[in-house]
């Protein structure tokens, strides 16, 4: 169950009434501004329809339900719970248009789900001469090959300089350890 009402010609107010909670809505649109304020208070079903008043200070709303309620809407949109009914004196009882179930069922249908998305191809980054490629663990020669070592090198203690032999574990030397 559903209605709605004009609270000023900028200010609109939409109740529903989901047979656990009932969800109030005030929207206020002005000057190409929207602003909206929703309370949820849980009140079972209605047993009448809601009643909406402006008085001096506002709008009172009074919901029949398992657990009855009086609200005050303040011009700004803001709502706030009072205890009582408050005295009515010079309030006007202002009218509520029942909104069909459809339109609440159509209001409050959820989004389709977002369709998955596709693998993403690999990155690729090239710089000069380097290239990297993610995904594909696979070194490829960017054409440019480091020489060989030459075959004949001699080989010196990084401790004291003296040559040794590319199989020598220590220096001859000095006793210096090559394989650290």
């Amino acid at each position: 169950m559903a209605y709605h009402g004009q609270l000023s010609p900028h200010q609109q107010i939409k109740l529903v009434n989901t047979n656990t909670h009932t969800h109030i809505t005030v929207q206020s649109s002005q000057a190409g501004q929207q602003q909206g304020q929703r309370s949820s208070y849980t009140t079972g079903p209605w047993r009448t329809p809601p009643t909406l008043w402006r008085t001096e200070a506002g709008y009172i709303l009074r919901i029949e339900a398992q657990s009855s309620i009086v609200l005050q809407i303040q011009a700004g949109g803001a709502i706030s719970l009072l205890r009582e009914l408050p005295p009515l004196g010079d309030a006007t009882v202002l009218g509520l248009d029942r909104i069909p179930d459809a339109e609440i069922l159509e209001s409050m249908t959820p989004m389709e789900p977002m369709a998955p998305m596709e693998p993403m191809s690999p990155m690729e980054m090239r710089m000069g001469n380097m290239a990297m490629k993610m995904g594909d663990m696979a070194l490829q020669p960017m054409g440019i090959n480091p020489p060989p070592p030459p075959a004949n090198t001699t080989n010196f203690c990084p401790q004291c300089g003296a040559a040794v032999q590319q199989s020598d574990r220590f220096c001859r030397a000095c006793g210096h350890n090559l394989n650290p």
